[in-house]
Order: structure tokens, then sequence, then C-alpha cells
């Protein structure tokens, strides 16, 4: 439960905190950017630039460019570059997260399945079976419920498949 001083700010349901969708002027700065880097064609310049190492001439405190030698861009500002420049060119590379090590321990694997009637854990193993493609799937057939044609359930029709009566 977060704090009370918090809970007032919740929106609640049905409630809308930005009718207009004024983003409080967030859209006017990104248009700006735009309009001033030629639509983003500057930025990407500038990047260029680092990736490929360029040497830039700065401009000191007071707008005026120093007269010293050209700074280098580091190693790792190059990268940064290159990476910036990838992830908008290409879009950015999904992560793939690796489980390391099981989060359910056998003994309570063991006391999940105890809990299952046997009709449950012979389900389950049909299951398991059919997603591993060791048992085909069972063709939908026309039951008669109260008499009336339909279609038997996902369980029924497995717990048919597993040689089970459905009632």
């Amino acid at each position: 439960m977060p704090p009370a001083d918090l809970v007032k700010w919740r929106v609640k349901p049905g409630e809308v905190r930005n009718p207009l969708g004024n983003n409080g002027g967030w859209n006017a700065i990104a248009i700006e950017i735009r309009k001033r880097s030629g639509n983003g064609l500057e930025l990407v310049q500038f990047f260029f630039s680092v990736m490929r190492g360029e040497p830039m001439k700065l401009k000191r405190a007071d707008g005026k460019m120093s007269r010293g030698r050209p700074v280098h861009p580091r190693t790792q500002d190059r990268i940064a570059a290159a990476q910036w420049l990838s992830d908008r060119g290409w879009g950015r590379a999904r992560e793939i997260v690796e489980l390391v090590g099981d989060q359910t321990s056998d003994e309570l694997r063991r006391e999940m399945l105890a809990r299952l009637t046997d009709s449950d854990r012979d389900l389950l193993l049909t299951l398991l079976e059919r997603a591993a493609g060791t048992a085909p799937a069972p063709a939908l057939e026309a039951a008669t419920v109260a008499g009336t044609d339909a279609t038997p359930s996902a369980d029924a029709q497995i717990a048919t498949s597993s040689g089970e009566t459905t009632g």
C-alpha cells in the first residue's frame, strides 16, 4: 500500500487528468529542435563525425572558436555515437534475458502435483504430450448437450482423448 500522501494523487477510474492532451510544452520543444536541426539531419551529421573520430573545434564560453588544437572524440564517445546511430537506424536490439537456475524446487513441484486429482494429472500429461508433439490433437466432434448440438469444451475434448467419459 502506498503512503497516504501519494494515494490522493492516484487517478480514479473514469477520471481524466489531461483532457486536452497537452504534454506541458514538450511537443513545442520537440518541434523547435526538429526545425533548428534540419529535421534531425544536423544531429545525425554530428554523431557521424563523432563516430568517425573526426577532429572538432570547440567554442569557448564567449561563443568564439577556440584557437587551440582540435579535440578528437574518445573511443567510448565513438562507440556511444555508433550505438545512437544504430538504435535510430535499425531500432534497439531486443534484450535477451537468460533465466539461470530453476525457480521451482522439486519438492514444490511434487506438492503441486499431489494436489491434482488423477483426471487432472491425466489431462496435464495429455497437454504436455501434445505440446511436445508426441500426442495428436483430437478432432473436433459435435456433441449433444441437453438435446442441442454444441461443440465440446477443450476440457471435454482432452478428457475424451485421454479415455475418460464426459458427463
